[in-house]
């Protein structure tokens, strides 16, 4: 029987026998678990930390306590009994992890290890936390799940964020799982590799658990491909940052599954890029189609879907061919296919200008574009174009001829019956000779026309007949194959007749008049007149109406001339044309010949004399024969009458006068009525006659005195004639002084009227003093001349009473006003009266403060201590004797007022300000007691209102709502009063303004930005010091900040301001502690941008790539733009000097672009290119290099270093120049073992050719140049730089490593060009990111614990040279970490037996070189030969070292060495020392047999024997002669 054996079979009969009376109290931490509710713990099946403690009170030393449980993987921690402290303290440690529940109880026995007595049985409660792990594209929203199974608690879940703050958003539980299953999911959306932490509670704090859910991102991006119509078009799915080849599937736009043209690249783990790839052979309409991604290393995650739609494009004109007449309105029509934001553009020549807008209808597949147009230029063989760009730079095209051509007829002409005309066709010349015809309407023309020239045509015509002809010229061209048109234009031919002419008459008579018609037949209504006209002996007519009427036929002109009265100036007749100006030539017009006979009417100047002489005179083209009548009577020459003949008529004046005399005195006039002279003529019968009437007249006035007392007075006079008598033709008035305004008066001088006329003179004011006069009225009569009799005299006598002051009073309460009433007038008063507001009762001396005074015509009234009650209208009135009537009087307002202000002095710091002053007065029922107007005299802006609501007040306000330094001053609110008086209050605004720019612009990369504000204002005083914020933050100096202030300014400098720190609102305020609230401040918005431009190559003689200057960050548009070279300045949005200048912005992005043209380059030269950009006043600056080239060499590749015999890198070299090199490909002293180079063919449309370099798994560093033939023809050939493959060494120190250790390990970079460390390094352990620190060129971090191989990849960075072909460069070192295990070896023995010490490891890729056990301070090692291996497989590694005896439990350590790259060692293998003893008695089990029952005990009795130290091996029994093996009394227990 061996130890194990005997140990177990004394427990199993102490377990059998009774112990003492015992409690138990479980207990984790300090909670107690109680047998009745709560028989179990949780714990995960990821953790072993969970610790019991059985607390046992025990009234006796108990021989045996401690756990029973069937399962490995736990250590015990006994405590010591004694009677002053019964309680024994046994703790149960868990150290492997276990895969289900697991029951157990602790127990306790008697003194000799008898009586086992258990305590109630608990439960480990194993539970699995399973994290659902997710990997979606950036910006997806995804569902992180927490799978928690086997947990007897109804937990709840909490989630944290790697920051560790608790995230509630998106949180919910999934229902419907099995029974013993509980789910938490968050839902995120991710942009970045994360964690979250997802904690399960329950019911107390033991039972809470953990898991690390890993999400992690990747981008996913697509074009939309742009195509020539059923060309192929090419989706390309590129995918960036996956942590694993991801799998890529494409859908159509109805979600089916597209496999045909499928394809995709290599996956890079490097940088998790994979591109996906799906051809479309012939596109003829716009597809979409989805790329969906799903990750390859959490496939539980959902595919994530990217749209792209691929649009073909195509143009056509509708017609291709366009002629068209000059300045007749055409259109171009093209249509196409595009993509929905397509637009077709037109080229179009300097000769044709739109006409209107173009229409652009249609989407993407039935874009239409019309472009109207005109054309006054003629010409043949022109182009329009119209085009569609795709692709960004490309263009499909489709060409329209234009010609454009002119047909022309001469004017229009009018001409009569049987007249001949010539009508001109001009044409535009055709490259084919044209055909041309003539027609009238719609019949040919078959005769009349000739050839004038290669571009015109005669055309003869006469007509007999009236009426409209309409002539047309038609020209066909035959400029296109089987293609005639047709192009006119078109004369119109009137023919018109005269269907008649004035009659000429023999005579006209004075005062019978004229009327002449012309006539004549024309085709209306189109052949009109513009003008018509008559001449008299070759002068234009002054006199007469010239009418033109239609008749009811409608075709004809007539033109009548009448004159009522016939102009008989003339001595003989005229000669009268009438002519018509018509709009189509020729004019029209006639002529004829009039006589005249005139005789003058008679005219009397006398009346009331008996001697008269009345004269007749004749004018005219005949002799006249003279006859005189008095009354009825023919009389002739006598002694009553005299009848004289004079200036006898002749065909040298045409003239002559016959005179009457009454001879007789005793002829009265008065018996006189008509007298009659009459004229005949011995040639012919015509007769003319004058006479005229003789009658009495009187007249009279209606006053021949008035007065006047400043108001209105109206004199009048009236002359009577008797109804048959000879009216008046004229009245006048004298007397009117030359003082006195004709404004001041106005005369009436009437109308005849059933045999009388009345004239008025009205003054309507009467206050002048110049008024006082005699006037007199006088009529006139045509047949008188100025007699006395005719006239009337009327006397004015003016009377007037001013008060002064003439404006009225205006004045303040408390003072004292005088009014003075003075008369004016050749009479003097008797006295003066005062009178107020209308009152008839007469103000008295001494009442009320008043004192009245007169004295020479002038009177006074005086007032001591004004109020606003004395307010009022006060009247003066001159005592005239009792002329009641006639008393002048007159009326002055008195206005007493108050002015004041809200306050004398205030500031305003920019806010708004608000001024006020008010004027109260007597009463608003005083006419003029309110002001006539109020304004403010101020020194600059604001708004000013006036508030009239109140009756007695009105108040003055002035507002400024943004003050500036300007707007301080001395503020005076005005009152104007309609008296001419005026009152002011003053207030004075002192300013106290911070003043700097709205807006700073700065560039990411400056040094430094400085925010200024200066403090302004109208007053002197300096502020205490200055404040700057930023939101709510008070910035102090320190970091980045620096202040500077003085007395007026202070500067805010902001050092290496980023966009992303330091955009935002500043504000700065000057402090003014004694009047804190008048301390002034001011926001300036710092916009901080970045400017990017990269150097751009351009081929000499050709257009180069745009240059561009790309503006990130700004908050706004720029306002401006400029490219120069130093030489030349490009402005913004132009074409010239070489270059064209372009911009786009968008999202604050700001793109300007400088495109040079094909004669910009013509030598190899660099320019040094400068982009200004501009925000108002301010700019932003960046410089970069234009380099004008005949061969570039233009090399890239993925990366510029390699890792030493592992690493295959390809170069490519793109070589660009004026013509294809005759060769061209790599040059290197050594390209080593295996390399490969492929050359290209020359592409014409690019002007360049592709080679490729390809190095395989290179062992040594290679440096290499491209070469090219001589294609700048100097003789030589061109070549590049060298450039390097950099071969680098990474030494790994990563294994072996001991399961469930962390060791820290190394990689170190060597053989480096020109020793360069990495920018930066990376550790990946297991695909997964792992924390590291850089340092130098060795790259340090520290295994995580577990317990399985791993794979670690050490990635190192190094940021390229502007001489390397790639702009960055990247080396993986992966290597396998082998993780071992140092088996848990316990060993024990008897006192006074040997040991052997055993170190065993497990799971090791390689032999280790050295093991050592080390005890104590004695180290056995293999190096020495003290220790040796005993056997060694595959992945195991065993040791042994016996030694003598054991004196006590001992701890020894086993160190297994690799070389010099790790040692893994395990310090706590235990070597127990044992004792086995015998029970004092034998058991009868009742069939005859005995059996005996052995104890194994540590020597100590610190520890039992555990079946976990020690492993049963056999059990055997001996007698010194026998051994019996195997034979078991009862089956043994966990620990006996």
């Amino acid at each position: 029987m061996n130890y194990h054996t005997a140990v177990l079979l004394l427990l199993a009969v102490l377990l059998e026998q009774g112990g003492a009376a015992t409690s138990f109290t479980l207990k984790v931490g300090s909670d107690t678990i109680s047998a009745t509710n709560r028989n179990y713990i949780t714990t995960s099946t990821a953790t072993t930390s969970v610790t019991f403690t059985c607390d046992i009170n025990a009234d006796s030393n108990p021989g045996l306590h401690g756990y029973k449980l069937s399962t490995d993987g736990w250590n015990e921690i006994k405590g010591t009994w004694s009677s002053s402290q019964p309680n024994l303290v046994t703790k149960l440690q868990w150290t492997q992890v276990q895969s289900s529940d697991v029951p157990f109880s602790c127990f306790i026995s008697d003194a000799n290890g008898d009586n086992l007595e258990p305590s109630p049985q608990y439960t480990l409660d194993v539970v699995s936390i399973t994290p659902g792990h997710r990997e979606v594209k950036s910006g997806t929203e995804t569902k992180l799940t927490c799978l928690v199974e086997n947990h007897q608690d109804a937990v709840t879940f909490a989630w944290t964020n790697a920051a560790s703050s608790t995230v509630s958003s998106g949180v919910s539980s999934e229902t419907g799982i099995t029974s013993n299953k509980q789910k938490s999911v968050l839902t995120v959306t991710p942009t970045a590799d994360t964690t979250y932490t997802c904690e399960v509670i329950g019911k107390n704090t033991w039972n809470t658990i953990k898991t690390v859910v890993n999400v992690k991102v990747f981008t996913v991006t697509m074009a939309d491909p742009e195509v020539l119509l059923n060309a192929a078009a090419t989706f390309s799915c590129v995918v960036a940052g996956a942590s694993s080849e991801p799998t890529i599937t494409w859908e159509d736009s109805s979600s089916n599954a597209v496999t045909s043209g499928v394809s995709k690249t290599s996956f890079v783990g490097s940088s998790g890029t994979i591109t996906g790839t799906l051809e479309i052979s012939a596109l003829t309409a716009h597809a979409t189609y989805t790329c969906n991604v799903k990750s390859g290393e959490y496939t539980d995650s959902p595919a994530s879907d990217t749209v792209a739609t691929a649009w073909p494009f195509s143009v056509v004109a509708t017609a291709s061919y366009v002629i068209v007449h000059t300045g007749v309105a055409s259109s171009f029509e093209c249509t196409g296919t595009g993509k929905d934001t397509s637009k077709i553009a037109w080229e179009v020549p300097s000769s044709v200008s739109i006409d209107g807008s173009k229409t652009e209808t249609g989407e993407h597949n039935s874009l239409k574009s019309i472009y109207p147009f005109k054309s006054s230029t003629a010409g043949l063989g022109a182009t329009v174009t119209c085009a569609l760009t795709y692709d960004t730079d490309k263009v499909v095209k489709q060409v329209i001829r234009l010609d454009v051509v002119t047909v022309s007829m001469s004017a229009d002409e009018g001409k009569m019956t049987d007249e001949e005309t010539t009508f001109t066709c001009t044409h535009t010349a055709g490259s084919v000779t044209p055909d041309v015809k003539f027609y009238n309407g719609a019949t040919a023309i078959t005769s009349g026309a000739s050839k004038a020239s290669a571009t015109a045509w005669n055309l003869k015509i006469s007509k007999d007949t009236f009426g409209k002809n309409t002539l047309k010229c038609t020209v066909t061209y035959k400029e296109k194959t089987s293609r005639t048109d047709d192009f006119s234009d078109t004369s119109i031919f009137y023919v018109r007749e005269v269907m008649s002419v004035p009659d000429a008459k023999e005579y006209v008579h004075y005062g019978e008049g004229i009327t002449l018609t012309c006539d004549w037949k024309v085709d209306t209504p189109d052949d009109t007149y513009t003008a018509t006209a008559w001449t008299a002996g070759g002068s234009a007519v002054s006199t007469g109406t010239a009418t033109v009427s239609t008749k009811d036929t409608g075709d004809q002109i007539q033109m009548v001339y009448k004159k009522a009265n016939a102009d008989l100036t003339k001595k003989s007749g005229d000669t009268y044309k009438c002519a018509v100006t018509m709009t189509t030539k020729d004019d029209l017009e006639a002529t004829t010949a009039l006589m005249i006979h005139w005789i003058e009417p008679l005219t009397s100047n006398a009346f009331e004399i008996n001697t008269e002489t009345f004269t007749c005179k004749y004018s005219g083209s005949t002799a006249p024969v003279f006859t005189w009548k008095v009354g009825s009577t023919t009389v002739s020459d006598g002694t009553t009458y005299g009848i004289a003949q004079e200036g006898a008529w002749d065909t040298t004046d045409y003239m002559e006068d016959s005179v009457l005399t009454f001879k007789d005195s005793l002829v009265s006039i008065k018996d006189v009525t008509t007298i009659e002279c009459g004229i005949g003529f011995a040639t012919n019968s015509d007769t003319i006659s004058s006479s005229i009437k003789l009658h009495h007249r009187w007249m009279s006035a209606y006053s021949q005195k008035t007065y006047a007392l400043g108001g209105q007075i109206v004199l009048s006079c009236t002359m009577n004639y008797g109804q048959n008598g000879v009216a008046t033709t004229d009245v006048t008035w004298t007397g009117i002084s030359s003082s006195v305004a004709s404004s001041k008066y106005t005369i009436d001088k009437g109308s005849n009227d059933d045999g009388e006329r009345t004239t008025t003179l009205t003054f309507p004011d009467t206050n002048d003093i110049n008024i006082d006069s005699t006037y007199t009225c006088e009529f006139s009569f045509d047949d008188t001349a100025d007699l006395d009799s005719y006239k009337q005299t009327i006397e004015v006598v003016v009377r007037l009473a001013a008060v002064t002051p003439t404006a009225g009073i205006l004045d303040y309460t408390g003072s004292d006003w005088e009014l003075t009433c003075t008369f004016t007038g050749g009479e003097d008063p008797q006295g003066v009266w005062w009178f107020k507001d209308g009152s008839t009762t007469k103000l008295t001396e001494n009442a009320n403060n008043y004192a009245m005074t007169y004295s020479s015509k002038v009177g006074k009234l005086k007032k001591t201590s004004l109020s606003i009650a004395d307010t009022g209208n006060y009247t003066c009135r001159f005592d005239m004797a009792n002329q009641n009537n006639y008393e002048p009087t007159d009326t002055k307002s008195v206005f007493v007022v108050r002015v004041e202000s809200a306050s004398e002095t205030t500031y305003t710091i920019g806010a708004e300000v608000l001024l006020t002053c008010s004027s109260s007065f007597g009463s608003s029922a005083v006419a003029g007691t309110a002001p006539s107007s109020a304004s403010w005299t101020a020194p600059s802006g604001g708004t000013q209102t006036i508030d009239k609501t109140t009756g007695i007040k009105w108040v003055q306000k002035i507002r400024i709502t943004s003050p500036v330094v300007g707007n301080a001053g001395k503020y005076t609110c005005v009152y104007n009063y309609p008296n001419s008086k005026t009152l002011k209050s003053e207030i004075t605004l002192y300013t106290r303004l911070a003043q700097s720019e709205d807006n700073i612009f700065a560039r990411e990369g400056d040094a430094k930005v400085d925010l200024e504000c200066t403090l302004l204002g109208s007053e002197t005083e300096n502020a205490d010091g200055a404040t700057w914020t930023t939101g709510s933050t008070i910035i102090t100096t320190g970091g980045d900040y620096s202040i500077t202030t003085t007395a007026k300014k202070t500067v805010l400098s902001i050092a290496n301001p980023t966009h992303a720190e330091r955009d935002g609102e500043y504000t700065c305020k000057f402090d003014f502690t004694s009047q804190s609230s008048f301390s002034p401040t001011s926001v300036i918005t710092l916009d901080v941008v970045s400017v990017e431009v990269e150097d751009v190559w351009v081929l000499i003689g050709y257009q180069g790539d745009p240059f561009k200057c790309t503006v990130k960050n700004g908050a706004s548009e720029p306002t401006d733009y400029t490219f120069s070279d130093g030489t030349t300045t490009w402005t913004k949005d132009a074409t010239a000097n070489k270059a064209t200048t372009s911009k786009t912005w968008s999202s604050s992005i700001f793109e300007a672009s400088l495109v040079v043209d094909n004669t910009y380059c013509t030598k190899e030269e660099t320019k040094t290119i400068t982009c200004t950009v501009k925000y108002g006043t301010q700019s932003v600056t960046k410089t970069a290099k234009l380099k004008c080239f005949h061969t570039r060499f233009v090399v890239t590749s993925t990366t510029n270093k390699a890792l030493k015999g592992q690493d295959t890198v390809i170069f490519t070299n793109k070589v660009i120049s004026v013509q294809e090199p005759a060769k061209h490909n790599f040059e290197s002293s050594a390209f080593g073992e295996n390399y490969v180079i492929e050359t290209g063919t020359w592409d014409a449309g690019t002007h360049s050719v592709t080679d490729k370099l390809t190095l395989t798994k290179p062992n040594a560093d290679v440096t290499f140049s491209c070469v090219s033939s001589d294609s700048n023809s100097d003789g030589t050939d061109e070549k590049s730089i060298a450039y390097t493959l950099d071969v680098v060494e990474v030494i790994s120190s990563t294994t072996p490593v001991l399961a469930s250790a962390t060791t820290q390990m190394t990689c170190t970079v060597a053989n480096v060009k020109s020793d360069t460390n990495p920018t930066s390094a990376t550790v990946l352990w297991n695909s997964a990111t792992h924390t590291s620190s850089l340092s130098g060129k060795v790259l340090t971090f520290t295994s995580p614990s577990t317990d399985k191989d791993m794979m670690v990849t050490c990635r190192f960075k190094w940021d390229g040279a502007a001489d390397e072909a790639s702009t960055e460069s990247q080396v993986d070192s992966t290597v396998q970490v082998d993780v071992v295990q140092i088996v848990d070896v316990n060993v024990g023995t008897v006192v006074g037996s040997p040991i052997t010490y055993i170190c065993d490891m497990t799971n090791s890729l390689v032999q280790p070189t050295a093991v050592n056990i080390v005890v104590g301070s004695d180290t056995y090692a293999t190096a020495s030969g003290t220790a040796s291996f005993t056997k060694h497989t595959t992945t195991q590694s065993t040791a042994e070292k016996a030694v003598s005896s054991l004196s006590a439990d001992t701890t020894y350590k086993c160190q297994f060495v690799f070389g010099t790259i790790n040692t893994v060692e395990k310090s706590d293998n235990l070597a127990e020392l044992l004792s086995l003893s015998f029970a004092k008695s034998w058991t009868d089990l009742g069939d005859d047999s005995l059996a005996m029952k052995c104890m194994v005990t540590d020597f100590k009795g610190s520890n039992h024997y555990t079946a976990d130290l020690f492993p049963l091996e056999n059990i055997k029994f001996g007698d010194g002669t026998n051994t019996w093996e195997n034979q078991y009394a009862n089956t043994f227990t966990d620990q006996t």
